[in-house]
């Protein structure tokens, strides 16, 4: 997956052909052999605009405009910026459409950046305000696992799904396993950084336990929950004068809700 950058607009890297996107008329229109690629490049040319813009901004829906002969999306967003003293909160579409060569696809009609599969779990592509930027190369932990990253303007977020070789971890937030890996963690932050303090009390959110930390420079979050016979450990990490302060609580429930999701599906199987 490729870093946002400022020149957004028909990068050589990026498969969208003509289009203004602002409009059914004139959309963007993307060259996708699948409604997963689709998908995925409206989402990452929504990244990529934003990121220019300096903007935090989530998904609200994504879906065929109908009356339209040709499949055509309106990809509807929040936007949020803060000019000093105040917060300025838009809705904005954007129109896209697979070109002409991609029309035998058949095409779903609502779109949204849920989930894909990576080595047997589900990632959520999008957690509100954070954006999934792809698999990291940092993945320490023992038994099977993977790692992505998150984030948003000037935060940084990191997803680590894995198992410690256990065999079947109980899901409850309560649970002497999850206990253990979030006191590994609070050990961690604690052992290197030279200024740590307790932000607020650890607490539940659903089936997670999360905690944050005040360190010298930046706020860290610490949520671990349990899906899929594996430990979803969520850490984010922003600047104490960031604007994402006012956003952390929509992103610390969705990880939540979706660690839920999952273990709702483990319990009907």
């Amino acid at each position: 997956m490729v870093e946002p950058t400022s020149e957004y607009k028909f990068a050589d890297d990026m498969p969208i052909l003509v289009g203004e996107g602002d409009s059914v008329e004139d959309p963007y229109v993307v060259d996708a052999s699948t409604a997963e690629d689709f998908n995925f490049w409206m989402v990452e040319l929504l990244r990529r605009i934003n990121h220019a813009q300096k903007s935090y901004w989530k998904t609200l829906s994504c879906q065929k405009v109908k009356g339209v002969k040709r499949d055509t999306y309106r990809y509807r967003i929040e936007k949020k910026d803060f000019p000093p003293e105040q917060t300025v909160t838009d809705t904005i579409a954007f129109y896209f459409r697979p070109q002409s060569s991609s029309l035998g696809i058949k095409m779903p009609e609502i779109l949204a950046p849920e989930c894909f599969v990576h080595k047997g779990f589900k990632i959520p592509r999008e957690l509100a305000w954070l954006h999934e930027y792809g698999e990291t190369k940092n993945y320490a932990e023992s038994g099977k696992g993977t790692s992505f990253a998150y984030g948003a303007l000037n935060v940084k977020a990191t997803l680590y799904i894995y198992d410690t070789n256990l065999a079947s971890i109980d899901p409850s937030p309560t649970s002497a396993n999850v206990q253990k890996e979030f006191d590994a963690d609070t050990a961690n932050i604690i052992a290197l950084n030279r200024k740590v303090e307790a932000w607020g009390e650890s607490k539940f959110i659903g089936n997670v336990l999360c905690s944050g930390f005040v360190l010298e420079n930046e706020f860290t979050i610490l949520l671990i929950g349990v899906a899929q016979d594996s430990f979803f450990k969520l850490r984010i990490s922003f600047a104490k004068d960031s604007d994402f302060y006012y956003l952390l609580n929509d992103s610390t429930h969705a990880f939540a809700r979706h660690v839920m999701h999952l273990a709702l599906i483990d319990k009907a199987m």
